[in-house]
Order: C-alpha cells, then sequence, then structure tokens
C-alpha cells in the first residue's frame, strides 16, 4: 500500500431537526445532520517528501462523498467508490496557500455512513486520484462528531528498469519497478508483472524475465489500487 499521512479532517458532524408544521396530518420530524469538512492544502514551496496533516503538493481540490454504511471499505481504488451517495458530493477548491478551506454538507439523515475523501490534480474534482481516504461516521441526535481521515497517497506513476532488454533464448534477467506519487515521492507498493507475450518473454511474479523465442514483447508492471 501507499505511504500514510493524515490529510482530511472532518471537524463536525452536528445533527439539526427540521419541524414540520402543525396540524393537516403532517407526518414525523425528519432528523438531519450537518458536516463540516476543512481541508489544509500544502504548500508549493514546501519539500517534496509530504509529512503528518498534508496532501499531496499536486492536490487542486478535494471531493468528499457521504455514503451508505452498507458500503464494503475493502481495499482502496483510484477512484471514487462505485456507490451512490447520501448527498451530492462536495468538492473543495484549494484557496489561499496553508489556509485551511472549509465546507459544509447538510441534509443528511441521522444514521451510519461512509465519508470518502478524493483528492486530485484538478481543480473540479475531476481526473485521476492521487489521494483517497474512507471512514465510517455516525450522527447522532444533538451530538458533534469530530472525525479524523487518514489517506493514502496513491501512485500515479510506474517505473520499470531497465526500460529495454536484449536477451538470448534461455536466459534471464532481473527487472526493477519503482512507484511514484503525484509529487515524484518514491511509495512503497506491489505491482504485478505480466507480458504481451510469454512465447516470447516469461516473466515471474518477482519481475525476472526470461528469453523463450526470437521476437519482441512488452513486460508490464501494475500497480494493484491505483492501476
Amino acid at each position: 500500500m501507499a505511504g500514510r499521512i493524515e490529510s482530511v479532517v472532518i471537524v463536525a458532524a452536528v445533527l439539526v431537526t427540521l419541524g414540520g408544521c402543525g396540524g393537516g396530518g403532517s407526518g414525523p420530524a425528519t432528523a438531519t445532520g450537518a458536516i463540516s469538512v476543512s481541508v489544509i492544502f500544502p504548500e508549493p514551496a514546501q519539500t517534496s517528501n509530504v509529512g503528518p496533516g498534508e496532501l499531496p503538493k499536486a492536490t487542486q481540490s478535494v471531493r468528499i462523498r457521504v455514503l451508505p454504511a452498507s458500503v464494503s471499505i475493502g481495499s482502496m481504488q483510484a477512484q471514487p467508490t462505485p456507490a451512490q451517495g447520501v448527498v451530492p458530493d462536495t468538492i473543495i477548491q484549494k484557496g489561499e496557500v496553508g489556509e485551511p478551506v472549509s465546507a459544509t454538507i447538510t441534509g443528511i439523515p441521522a444514521g451510519d455512513y461512509l465519508v470518502e475523501a478524493l483528492g486530485y490534480e484538478s481543480l473540479d474534482g475531476t481526473g485521476d486520484v492521487i489521494a483517497q481516504a474512507m471512514v465510517p461516521a455516525q450522527v447522532v441526535a444533538g451530538q458533534t462528531t469530530p472525525l479524523n481521515m487518514i489517506t493514502e497517497a496513491l501512485v500515479t506513476l510506474v517505473e520499470v528498469n531497465p526500460s529495454e532488454l536484449t536477451l538470448r533464448v534461455g536466459y534471464s534477467s532481473q527487472l526493477a519497478a519503482t512507484c511514484y506519487d503525484a509529487d515524484g515521492n518514491v511509495v512503497i507498493a506491489s505491482v504485478a508483472w505480466s507480458s504481451d507475450d510469454p512465447g516470447v518473454a516469461q516473466v515471474s511474479a518477482a519481475g525476472q524475465v526470461t528469453g523463450q523465442a526470437g521476437g519482441n514483447g512488452t513486460v508490464t508492471a501494475l500497480e494493484a489500487v491505483s492501476g
């Protein structure tokens, strides 16, 4: 998995009661909550390594999604969780450098949820996800629920070394894969090796490639989460 960094803090989830009109057979009032979210975007002049409380420097926006508690957290994927949000997504755009940017998500019925935070290099919360987090959240009547979210800086680039290789049939050579995040930091992550033509070049799960026959082949290293 990618290196874990604290980045997005949900300050409070405050329950609000919407009163119904009196008389006329009105149904019971619906209790809804409001989640206040604060994000600190890192300064471009910071050193390349991200630290506690920081998103990758390349982050320009964060998409906040409130999902049903029934959604399986599972393993992180470099895309939004394929589930309908309880309320419309909220996009928090980068503001003044070093200053927290806040937003309030309203109209959330009382209950249990999963809150997902997705970091993007775009200002509109679209494109490739470069950081991600998901935590359970409970909105309780009359209570404030503070949440801390731990994001994972996702892999955006995988480099294979050597990038070109000539082998004799029956001979082997070891390939190495290095993963990077959006800021160019090395991320410790697992990769899956594959060959587009195992009859020409066969590769092991550890990245050892063996020449099988004359021809050209492409060996690929794919990071499991970011793809």
